[in-house]
Parts: C-alpha cells; sequence; structure tokens
C-alpha cells in the first residue's frame, strides 16, 4: 500500500512525500488457491486497527472498532474453519490508569468475521460500538486453530488498542485529559462532553455543527436592547428597533437617548 501527499515547494518545484508499506508473501509452485502449501502454516503478517482514533493507539469507546488482519496468502480454505470458531476476541489488561481495585470489564467477541472480498489474504474483525471500556487497553487474544500461525510474540504490539477515558462528542472537542476525563471543547461547543451549544448558537441537525442561532434574547440569546428596543434576526445579525427617545450608538444597542439634552438612561 503507498499514500502519499504533494505540495509545492518555495521555488515551485513539486515535491512528493510517500509512505511505503509492504507485505511479503510465501509462494511455491505446490501452493494451491486455497493457500496449501507444503512450506508451513499460514501466517499472520500484520494487523490494522480502525475506528475514531482520537490520539495514536487510542480509540473512542463509543465508536465501532476494525482490526484488519493481513496474512501471508489466500485465506479462502482457512476461513472456512475460522469464520465459525471463537478464535479471536479482546482481553482487558490493568494498566497504571486502571489501577488494581477497578474491576475488570467483560472480554468482547467480534460481532462480524468476514474475508475480504478483493484480497482474500486478508480477514476483518468488527467490534460494536460501546464495548470498551472507557480508559482499558486490550489485547487481541488469537487462538492458532489448523494450519493457521497467528504469531502473536513477533506480533505483540500490534496487538493491543487502548480506549479513551474520555467520552467527548469529538466534533465539538479540541482535546482531552486523559487522566481525568475532562473534555475542551471547540468554539463554540459547550456542555460535558461538548456536546451541546454556546447561547445564540444551535446545532445543525445534517452536519451535527454548531452555527449561530436567534441572538435576541427573547429566543434564548443574549440581545436584549438594554429594554429599550425590541429585538429582530436578520440573518446571523440581531437588529433591535429601539423605542422613542432611544438609538443605537453602534456598540450598545438601544443605549444611547436620541436628545443629547438627555442623560441614558433617563431618555
Amino acid at each position: 500500500m503507498i499514500e502519499h501527499a504533494h505540495g509545492l515547494s518555495e521555488a515551485n518545484e513539486v515535491c512528493h512525500n510517500f509512505k511505503l508499506s509492504v507485505r511479503a508473501e510465501n509462494r511455491d509452485a505446490k501452493e494451491n488457491d486455497a493457500g496449501e502449501s507444503i512450506i508451513g502454516p499460514t501466517r499472520l503478517m500484520r494487523i490494522r486497527w480502525e475506528g475514531e482514533e482520537v490520539d495514536e493507539g487510542v480509540y473512542d469507546p463509543a465508536s465501532r472498532l476494525k482490526a484488519t488482519l493481513e496474512f501471508d496468502r489466500n485465506m479462502k480454505n482457512s476461513f472456512q474453519l475460522l469464520k465459525n470458531s471463537e478464535w479471536a476476541v479482546l482481553v482487558p489488561e490493568r494498566t497504571a490508569s486502571t489501577g488494581s481495585t477497578r474491576a475488570s470489564p467483560d472480554i468482547i467477541q467480534p460481532t462480524v468475521k468476514a474475508i475480504d472480498e478483493d484480497d482474500s489474504s486478508t480477514l476483518t474483525l468488527q467490534f460494536k460500538a460501546g464495548t470498551m471500556a472507557k480508559g482499558w487497553c486490550y489485547r487481541l487474544r488469537l487462538i492458532s486453530m489448523g494450519p493457521t500461525d497467528f504469531d502473536e510474540l513477533n506480533l505483540a504490539n500490534d496487538t493491543v488498542v487502548c480506549a479513551s477515558n474520555c467520552l467527548c462528542d469529538w466534533d465539538g472537542t479540541t482535546s482531552c485529559d486523559e487522566s481525568t476525563g475532562t473534555c475542551n471543547c471547540k468554539f463554540p461547543f459547550s456542555g460535558e462532553d461538548c456536546s451541546k451549544c454556546q447561547k445564540g448558537h444551535t446545532k445543525n441537525p445534517v452536519t451535527g455543527k454548531c452555527q449561530k442561532g436567534n441572538l435576541c434574547k427573547d429566543h434564548g440569546g443574549e440581545v436584549d436592547c438594554n429594554g429599550h428596543g425590541e429585538c429582530d434576526q436578520h440573518g446571523e445579525n440581531a437588529i433591535c428597533t429601539c423605542d422613542s427617545g432611544f438609538v443605537n450608538d453602534g456598540l450598545n444597542q438601544c443605549g444611547k437617548c436620541a436628545d443629547p439634552l438627555f442623560t441614558y438612561p433617563d431618555c
């Protein structure tokens, strides 16, 4: 798999940055399309995790998690045995953050086991959203069955996945303190999990973003025309129609006497 990004340097030269990932595959003249070979068992080469990643190797426990297992050869034959067997589970592991007294969560079974339609040397495991306990790390425990070697010793680092200690709405969150679970909200989001909008903003039901709403106090906003006028929303702005004797001063709506002989607020 090759990923690349490109841009222009100061000299207007086109620059390319490449990230190359290589997977070796065992091939033998006597190996058939089912992956059967005299050179040894099928071997797991790499594990990739996919989900709502909030930090490196840390995933939102409220979102679905997917593990992609890449083998060194065709898995069609082996998958006939694996698809109906309990050969893969997520087992919780204690860390410094979970402590020794916190009750251990349950082992998690994948809800879906599948073989990739485009690459028969790849299997996928899907774990249901909300099943990982926040703040816990899990190890993917693989039980070798038949002619399949999961090589867990060499892939030890790849088998661990961690759930964030934060239950934030990540659309409205800039960062989270994993030690306390405190969500730091983007403007204009608010709330303990950054899922709400600040005053004067409403959540778009389609995009989930906070956008400017009605700014008038009668509709939940903050503009009250200083109690000397009526507020109406025009586009993104709140406009005050001032009572007789009051005018807008450019900064404070209806905050000035129309007649300079009078002193606000006794207009």
